[in-house]
């Protein structure tokens, strides 16, 4: 039997989507034999593309299969979501396929009671919750590592290396940032050399480089460059 790559599996999900006979226990068709039989027809052509040997038991087995995996994970995000949790306790699943079965999660049992995350919300996650979620898990620890690596430096290095960080930020917040965007070796000036103008400094392939002006008596090390696309 060939093997159910990730772009097959995908393929599976899709066709097993459109038919809403075989999953929705709400449709007007879900207890239609022949409707079923036919969506079973379809779903074992896709497993055909690329097992031959396949049969209509194979294609059941895999939709159970699928359905025990997505139920399993829902049930941990389910437990997670109880009351006495919050948004940062919640699982984020770890099942690739996750957000492709979504269209599941009404068609899976839900544990009862309530949750502080809000009145009359499901504590099922939904497609956006997850995404955030996942954004945040990111986002937390990349935050956790600039500032374990913060509390390492010294209170003058790490002054400036705040500075450094919040203007970066603030470029981005107006949407001046590029892929280009970088802290060169360029310049750097003490209490007695301040920066005394900025210029944009045309260069090849289109780009301009945003740099301070400094004047003579500046020290060597670094200046932090906004390049941008014209």
């Amino acid at each position: 039997m060939a093997s159910w790559s990730k772009d097959n599996l995908l393929q599976f999900i899709e066709e097993f989507r459109k038919h809403e006979c075989v999953w929705k226990v709400k449709s007007k068709d879900y207890h239609n034999r022949e409707k079923k039989e036919a969506a079973h027809r379809s779903l074992l052509l896709v497993v055909k593309g690329f097992d031959s040997t396949a049969t209509k038991s194979d294609v059941l087995k895999k939709i159970n299969n699928i359905r025990s995996a997505f139920r399993k994970e829902q049930r941990k995000v389910t437990a997670s979501q109880r009351s006495g949790s919050g948004t940062d306790d919640i699982y984020v699943p770890k099942l690739w396929y996750y957000r492709e079965l979504l269209f599941l999660i009404d068609q899976e049992e839900c544990l009862g009671g309530t949750s502080n995350l809000g009145e009359g919300r499901s504590w099922l996650i939904l497609d956006n919750d997850w995404q955030q979620q996942k954004k945040k898990i990111t986002t937390d620890a990349f935050g956790k590592n600039v500032a374990q690596k913060l509390r390492l430096l010294n209170n003058e290095q790490r002054i400036y290396a705040q500075k450094i960080i919040n203007d970066a930020l603030f470029e981005a917040e107006l949407g001046g940032l590029t892929r280009f965007a970088t802290v060169n070796p360029g310049i750097l000036y003490s209490s007695s050399t301040t920066p005394s103008a900025a210029s944009v400094t045309p260069s090849s392939g289109g780009r301009s480089t945003y740099e301070p002006m400094y004047d003579d008596t500046a020290m060597s090390g670094f200046s932090v460059n906004y390049t941008n696309l014209n």
